[in-house]
């Protein structure tokens, strides 16, 4: 595998457990100041502060497995995307397990 593969699969560890310890701070760590996010059925989140207090308020005794994962990486750029299911209690997720869609670009 190449650096920037194994780069993009530490990250998606790290955000992963991240999600399941439910740390807003260091998920929104990972976003750059001005970064958007788009929630399931909600509006967009805009900026490194508002991801931190929308992850704060809505994680927690969460659990979020990539399930089909794949990872492109050339030079400094890379993307990953797939599917994702997780499980939560959160204003905008079910309890029950559900997988989406999901896609992230890494520099």
């Amino acid at each position: 595998m190449s650096e920037g593969i194994d780069a993009i699969e530490r990250l998606s560890e790290a955000y992963a457990k991240a999600h399941q310890l439910g740390d807003g701070a260091a998920l929104a760590q990972m976003f750059w100041d001005d970064a958007v996010i788009i929630p399931p059925a909600k509006k967009a989140v805009v900026g490194r502060r508002a991801i931190d207090s929308f992850f704060s308020g809505v994680l927690g005794g969460s659990s979020l497995t990539n399930e089909e994962f794949h990872i492109v990486a050339d030079g400094n750029i890379g993307y990953d995307y797939g599917t994702a299911s997780w499980m939560e209690e959160s204003p905008w997720a079910a309890s029950a397990p559900s997988a989406r869609p999901l896609a992230a670009a890494w520099t």
